[in-house]
């Protein structure tokens, strides 16, 4: 049976009813059943993140919590980011973990040259929110960060989940779970189009060196 492919996964929102965590809880659920070569975990460390500050860095000051997410970002394969939209584009909660995970934050000789965590790692962009689902987010969002990072991202379309109070909600809007079937439908189709890219497109050996 083939390794597992590991995935880490985060959204950038900090409310507690938050879409984008539900939607990324839902696909932790589902990838069993429907993706069993993913093993999906969700990094909720980047709720603690501070504000992103070089001289944090350079003080030797940077937070156990971004230390233990830089850290279960590097060592996985792939990652998945929910992010809502926010003025048309990326929230400031998406930009300050991209911007914590797309560096080193190490000083000392044995640590300080380690890759980036998200550079070359495969990328799935989802996201929950607005009429347009929050794809003006995932649309700008391709062309910016995996650029710099070499980010392979995948060709399908990404994930983009309308809510509008015109039409049945997909969300349990008190608590930001998925309800809705036919949401979920497209959530597991998804992440099973998401395992065949990387099975196909497998970069472990070479983001691992």
């Amino acid at each position: 049976m083939a390794t597992p492919f590991n995935v880490v996964c985060f959204a950038g929102s900090l409310r507690k009813n938050s879409r984008n965590h539900g939607l990324l809880r839902y696909l932790t659920q589902t990838a069993p059943k429907v993706a069993p070569q993913l093993k999906l975990s969700i990094v909720d460390e980047i709720r603690e993140f501070p504000l992103f500050n070089r001289d944090i860095i350079d003080e030797e000051r940077v937070p156990e919590a971004v230390v233990k997410a830089w850290w279960r970002v590097l060592k996985a394969d792939a990652v998945i980011i929910a992010t809502p939209e926010s003025e048309r584009s990326l929230t400031p909660v998406t930009t300050n973990a991209v911007a914590w995970l797309s560096k080193s934050i190490f000083k000392d000789d044995e640590k300080k040259n380690l890759t980036a965590p998200l550079r070359g790692k495969p990328l799935g962009l989802v996201s929950a929110g607005g009429d347009m689902g929050g794809g003006r987010a995932v649309l700008h969002a391709r062309s910016a960060f995996p650029v710099y990072l070499q980010m392979p991202v995948t060709p399908q379309p990404a994930l983009s989940v309308r809510i509008s109070h015109s039409q049945p909600m997909p969300f349990n809007m008190a608590t930001g779970e998925l309800t809705g079937e036919e949401t979920m439908k497209k959530a597991d189709a998804y992440l099973a189009e998401f395992q065949e890219y990387l099975a196909q497109n497998d970069v472990r050996e070479e983001i691992n060196k």
